[in-house]
């Protein structure tokens, strides 16, 4: 994978449509969760759990796991209830720390399927990225089968339809922050972004700016990714660009929740992108619509 930029250069940007920004928990393990939580369902999702080993209190020691070392997966023991409220969490609202932005999403915002996207990764780190190459191609190919959005691996020319990755240490990316933030018109943007990234770590942070034509359709987007956390990086912030925005602190099992120590995405995450792309979600629906739509898709 070859390095053909250096500078971002946006060819068309509306405006930002959401932004998500990961934070990697340090916490002790959790302690094991019971199969009576309310969150689950053990008679709808009965034939699951041969999935997951249970004690004798009905606590759950072991289960599936998006990779190694990583937390149980609860995603095939959720409840349809519990899976409808984690859509609606993501794809409404906006990341605590930006509310006076006032950029919350009140419509499904989305890709258009039916349009290749183009990655552009830029980094001066390029013998790591060639050795991570293995797993973004993964990666992506993950999301074709759950979007059935087709990629491209294009650096040389900016489209309409960009993922633009930009990988390095936090002064690498908050140079090229600041340099695309400068030549904003809105000045308070800036500065709210920059206090809020300050405060965090790792950077890692996606921008989403839509279609000038048509608000509702996002088009370009702008990850930065953090080296020294590029796995969880990478996967949050490039899953949000597709127009699930919003983290939240009550999504189990999820890389949705910035307090959680998922690297990888779960079942749940890969769902929750498959319900976005249903061809019964459009863009432009409000939460009241997408919510019955959710029961009937959940439901049939």
């Amino acid at each position: 994978m070859r390095h053909y930029m250096r500078k971002l250069i946006l060819s068309s940007a509306g405006v930002i449509a959401g932004l998500g920004a990961a934070i990697l928990a340090s916490e002790p393990p959790a302690k094991p969760l019971n199969i009576n939580n309310e969150v689950f369902n053990v008679i709808e999702n009965a034939s699951y759990l041969d999935k997951y080993t249970v004690d004798e209190n009905g606590d759950i020691i072991d289960g599936p796991r998006a990779d190694v070392g990583e937390p149980i997966d609860y995603s095939y023991l959720l409840s349809r209830t519990e899976i409808k409220s984690i859509f609606l969490r993501t794809a409404f609202g906006l990341e605590r720390g930006l509310e006076e932005l006032d950029l919350y999403p009140d419509r499904i915002q989305k890709r258009d399927a039916s349009k290749r996207v183009s990655i552009k990764f830029i980094t001066e780190e390029l013998e790591f990225l060639n050795s991570q190459v293995p797993y973004i191609k993964e990666f992506f190919q993950d999301i074709i089968k759950v979007t059935n959005i087709d990629f491209r691996y294009d650096l040389k020319e900016a489209t309409d339809n960009d993922i633009f990755i930009v990988v390095g240490n936090a002064a690498y990316l908050e140079s090229n922050l600041r340099e695309i933030l400068t030549g904003r018109k809105e000045p308070y943007m800036r500065d709210v972004l920059t206090k809020k990234l300050k405060s965090k770590s790792p950077y890692c942070v996606g921008f989403n700016f839509n279609n000038k034509d048509n608000h509702l359709e996002i088009a370009t987007s702008i990850v930065f990714v953090d080296i020294d956390y590029f796995k969880r990086c990478l996967n949050e912030e490039v899953l949000q660009t597709f127009g699930l925005f919003k983290d939240s602190d009550l999504n189990f099992s999820s890389i949705y929740n910035d307090h959680s120590n998922y690297i990888t995405p779960t079942v749940i995450d890969w769902k929750i992108l498959g319900l976005l792309y249903n061809e019964q979600i459009t863009a432009g629906d409000n939460y009241i619509a997408t919510s019955d739509r959710l029961d009937h898709i959940l439901h049939k």
